[in-house]
């Protein structure tokens, strides 16, 4: 099924990719394309057609980001593909048998080896059934409830009846309330994983990132955090990239510098993977965001620099140390410019995240 029709910038499909990849999820896989994508998913259609328009915005948007460090944006050879996978638990077998992956932890990642993307839906998740399952246990207690009143009301003890339909309306309200909360969530979370990991695409399949090279922790997703968007609604508008706010991340980073527990700049501009600890690991990611941000606003020149600076590094692992090396050679002093950033994007967050707070 072709959700656009080709146009003169359509790329073609590698048929035997994608055909490789339908057999590797199995029964029930069918495929999408748009101009730049081949979607393959297990679920519902629609479900792989809105990912196809959310993931052509998000090409939209990289092209603006290399407009923006006046670098020139290479078109792949053929349609880059995104694997969509509904239930949670198939998505983890998926990643394990697949691509090498643990990806317990994960939303969606993207494999340098298969040089794709790969995501489930985010109402399977565990943290997702849990909640539902909260909200189903509210429902019961509202139907209960109602129960209760009508025996009341039969047995003319109108004070008790009172009291049991309050509570139901109450509860009703609540679980109504928590169902649109769980929708906007899954909704969020659907949306800024689908357009975080096709930055990551883009980035090493549109001439950013070299597949050959390794990248520290804070380039990497920091350009792919910067790619979230605050809404569902805001991603499929395009309000997201580097010149956009993240209110998510900015608050994450702002809480990190109220607590003390940002992570030094010298020590994170060479660490390459996150840390196993999902708390240090959250500064990680709002860290990353931030800094890459305030970069692509205040030394967009010298960003670009080093990204052709680490393409110019011998193929294969890059040393930490180098890394840094690499980072001061572009940036100069990183203390002097840690001041710099954290005087400007600690003000920003801060603010943001007390109007955030405001009643």
């Amino acid at each position: 099924m072709t959700l656009f029709a080709a146009g003169p910038g359509s790329l073609p499909a590698d048929d035997r990719s994608v055909a490789e990849s339908m057999h590797a999820l199995g029964p029930g896989a069918a495929r999408t394309e748009t101009d730049h994508f081949v979607v393959i998913g297990d679920a519902d259609p629609a479900w792989s057609q809105s990912t196809g328009v959310l993931l052509e915005t998000t090409y939209d948007r990289f092209a603006r980001l290399m407009r923006h460090l006046s670098l020139p944006l290479a078109t792949p050879t053929s349609k880059l593909q995104c694997i969509l996978i509904k239930d949670h638990d198939r998505f983890v077998a998926f990643a394990r048998a697949q691509d090498g992956i643990d990806a317990g932890w994960m939303g969606g990642y993207y494999a340098t080896q298969t040089n794709r993307i790969v995501f489930y839906d985010s109402e399977t998740s565990p943290e997702f059934i849990k909640a539902r399952d909260r909200l189903t246990q509210l429902n019961a207690q509202a139907d209960r409830a109602r129960k209760q009143a009508g025996e009341a009301r039969r047995e003319k003890r109108a004070q008790a009846e009172e009291v049991y339909r309050t509570f139901a309306a109450h509860a009703r309200d609540a679980g109504e309330r928590q169902r649109r909360l769980l929708a906007d969530r899954a909704a969020q979370a659907g949306a800024a994983k689908t357009t975080h990991e096709a930055a990551h695409l883009l980035a090493f399949n549109c001439g950013l990132q070299l597949r050959s090279r390794q990248y520290p922790f804070w380039l990497s997703e920091g350009l792919a955090t910067c790619f979230e968007a605050e809404s569902a609604d805001a991603a499929r508008r395009g309000l997201f990239g580097p010149d956009r706010d993240n209110p998510v991340r900015q608050r994450e980073f702002a809480a990190a510098l109220s607590e003390g527990t940002l992570i030094p700049l010298e020590t994170l501009i060479e660490m390459i993977v996150p840390d196993p600890d999902e708390d240090t690991a959250r500064v990680m990611y709002a860290q990353a965001h931030s800094l890459y941000r305030w970069l692509h606003r205040y030394e967009r020149q010298s960003l670009a620099g080093l990204y052709a600076d680490i393409a110019r590094e011998p193929a294969g692992h890059i040393a930490p140390r180098r890394h840094g090396e690499l980072f001061r050679a572009r940036f100069g002093s990183t203390a002097k410019l840690e001041r710099r950033w954290l005087h400007d994007a600690g003000a920003e967050a801060l603010k943001l995240a007390a109007a955030s707070d405001e009643p």
